[in-house]
């Protein structure tokens, strides 16, 4: 072969002693090829020095963006259901059912219990059905994974990553959201706030609201009120915290706090203020973030589209992040304290 000449696909396929089409595939990592066909023919197209033409790959592109529009190409949204009935799981869905639909995709809900999590047959179902994305949604353990195999799939989890799974993913940029609520807290002349998390909490965020937390008390020179990290998170743990440390405003990811407070017979806010860290529209009248899931459902189908189009399957190589930003919903748990502070 002449070394000035770019080989070809069909160069690559006399080679491997392979089909053109089949070495295609290989090369776009598509599933329907073995996966041991598809490293050897990677490998081969390497060694032979085979360098894709960047616009013929755009063109491509999009050719099978509006073939996939056309044929209304079916992406799984992942969730369990113990979570059938929690608002911010619906609006994770209805985020990403709506962002599936503008880029012409089809979104559907397939909803797992702990058997199927650990189940083999899972992936074949899936793919049977001819489901080529998942969004993979929080699971009830932030250290339960799901036993997939993830080379048949573009995929993108919402929130915490899977336990020894490194996939893209949409999150929450939980220590902006921390954050905000502190700067909010501190312009309303709250001085002594504390933060109140069960550990299962704190590890779901992989520790993002605690270091914020810590970051800003020392940065807004907020009087140190030690964290709360309850591995038993119950109304006598909270309270035996509140009534040693006495902090001026609560946050937490528990309305219930909201409750033993009221056991405490501590008025919110004239005694102490209250800021959730997830606030949904189903609290009612609680300050506190809004981590706006809708988008966050909308990122993770964003990614997943996009690994579809690149015609990239299974784990990547390095994992991306997206991170959605909240917004502070005022509300009446929090007040305005005067300087002389009462």
């Amino acid at each position: 072969m002449n070394p000035q000449k770019q080989p070809t696909l069909q160069d690559i396929a006399d080679r491997a002693g392979v089909s053109r089409m089949t070495v295609s595939l290989a090369l776009r990592n598509d599933p329907r090829i073995a996966a041991k066909t598809r490293r050897r023919l990677q490998k081969l197209a390497e060694e032979m020095g085979y360098r894709r033409n960047p616009l013929v790959s755009v063109l491509m592109s999009n050719i099978r963006a509006r073939r996939e529009i056309k044929n209304r190409v079916l992406l799984a949204f992942i969730a369990h259901k113990d979570y059938r009935q929690s608002p911010v799981l619906a609006n994770y869905m209805d985020g990403a059912r709506n962002r599936a639909e503008e880029l012409g995709y089809q979104l559907e809900p397939f909803w797992i219990d702990d058997k199927a999590s650990k189940s083999r047959r899972l992936s074949r179902i899936l793919f049977n059905r001819g489901i080529s994305g998942l969004v993979v949604s929080p699971m009830p353990s932030p250290n339960q994974s799901l036993a997939l195999e993830w080379s048949l799939f573009a995929t993108a989890v919402i929130g915490h990553p899977l336990p020894g799974v490194p996939l893209n993913r949409a999150v929450h940029h939980q220590f902006q959201g921390i954050s905000e609520a502190l700067a909010r807290l501190h312009d309303l002349g709250y001085r002594r706030p504390g933060l109140a998390l069960s550990t299962e909490q704190d590890e779901r965020v992989e520790h993002n609201w605690l270091g914020g937390f810590l970051a800003h008390q020392r940065l807004l020179r907020f009087e140190k009120v030690p964290v709360l990290l309850a591995g038993l998170w119950d109304r006598p743990t909270f309270s035996k915290w509140f009534l040693r440390h006495r902090p001026d405003a609560i946050i937490s990811m528990d309305e219930n706090v909201l409750h033993w407070l009221e056991h405490l017979e501590v008025k919110v806010p004239g005694d102490a203020g209250f800021a959730h860290l997830n606030w949904e529209k189903e609290l009612g009248e609680v300050a506190g973030i809004d981590q706006d899931s809708r988008s966050i459902g909308a990122g993770a189908v964003d990614l997943v589209v996009a690994q579809l189009h690149r015609n990239e399957r299974g784990v990547p190589a390095g994992a991306k992040v997206v991170l959605i930003e909240g917004k502070w919903h005022p509300a009446g748990t929090v007040r305005r304290i005067p300087p002389n502070g009462t």
